[in-house]
């Protein structure tokens, strides 16, 4: 899995959504439920509710058709899901693609000799060779910024994964060690948040129908928050379990680690980060970069041939998306 951290998809998915708002004593009741019917077995769809679309990271663009019936207010959504994927390795596909493609298109515009001569310096079928050099050099720089990052983000992950499952064991050694029940409270609450759940469960409000998660799953709050526990667990004399997995000071050498690997991969990130924002702008400048100049380069062709010649065929399915703003 490539580590970019990009959030642009060309592929677009569509989902149907079913939701119900309840009109109750002549004032509507924001709690929105999502219910799940038989739309996947007939339609072949997936449902998400909006929280869910937070949650995977998409941008969610309604088409919503309102009927009133019997005081209830369905809402039929139909949902162009344009997925914002991070580390996705089909974004990288596709700056490549258009690389290929403006090859491609010098190719063919090699191919015209003579009848090939535009104005304009940027279609020039020198430049966009010397363009098409320049911008698969700057891909290979990121390919290659992203082959050293990637066993950097790797260990993080790693040891990154075995925090919940020991916290877990850690919570419950807590409630055995014969400490206070405030002192057991407040371990729980720790643990609660390195576990991404809640101690109480979320109320829908009407700017937040679904109830929100408010976890602190980032890298920098698990290792913060690991470090209270850790803290904590150290203030109580009565911890003093025989689990060397479970005892301080092992757990100390775990906030270290944690927050070591965790330094590393934000320190590692900077190269990467540089080679795509150089990438992008080769790539997706307006007017300059290699997406706008290899279609207006396919303008050119059909403004020289026409649209239903045979020149104009040639170029017309070569396509340049764009995949990032600068």
């Amino acid at each position: 899995m490539s580590a970019e951290n990009e959030a642009l998809n060309c592929r677009e998915n569509y989902f149907i959504i079913v939701g119900v708002v309840v009109r109750c004593r002549g004032t509507l009741n924001c709690r929105v439920r999502w219910i799940a019917l038989s739309f996947r077995r007939r339609f072949g769809c997936l449902l998400f509710s909006p929280a869910e679309c937070e949650r995977n990271c998409v941008l969610v663009r309604w088409c919503l058709l309102g009927i009133c019936k019997y005081g209830i207010f369905y809402t039929f959504g139909v949902h162009k899901l344009n997925h914002h994927i991070q580390m996705a390795s089909s974004t990288e596909t596709g700056h490549a693609k258009n690389i290929a493609n403006l090859k491609k298109l010098n190719e063919i515009n090699a191919g015209f000799g003579a009848d090939y001569n535009p104005s304009n310096a940027l279609y020039k079928l020198a430049n966009m060779q010397t363009q098409h050099t320049d911008c698969d050099a700057l891909q290979g720089d990121v390919n290659t910024e992203n082959g050293t990052y990637e066993p950097i983000e790797d260990a993080r992950q790693d040891e990154f994964k075995t925090v919940k499952p020991l916290v877990r064991k850690v919570r419950s050694a807590a409630k055995t060690c014969g400490a206070k029940k405030n002192w057991v409270a407040d371990v729980n609450t720790a643990v609660t948040k390195l576990l991404g759940e809640r101690a109480e469960k979320a109320t829908p409000t009407a700017k937040d129908v679904a109830g929100t998660s408010a976890s602190q799953q980032s890298f920098d709050n698990t290792v913060n928050n690991f470090d209270k526990l850790v803290k904590l667990l150290a203030s109580q004399p009565l911890y003093a379990p025989n689990e060397i997995a479970l005892k301080v000071t092992t757990l100390q050498a775990k906030k270290t680690a944690l927050n070591s690997v965790n330094n590393a991969a934000k320190s590692g990130i900077t190269p990467l980060n540089k080679a795509i924002i150089k990438r992008n702008k080769a790539l997706y400048t307006p007017v300059t970069g290699l997406v706008d100049v290899g279609q207006g380069s396919k303008d050119y062709v059909r403004s020289v041939f026409g649209f239903s010649s045979p020149e104009f065929k040639l170029v017309s399915k070569i396509k340049f998306t764009k995949l990032a703003k600068v």
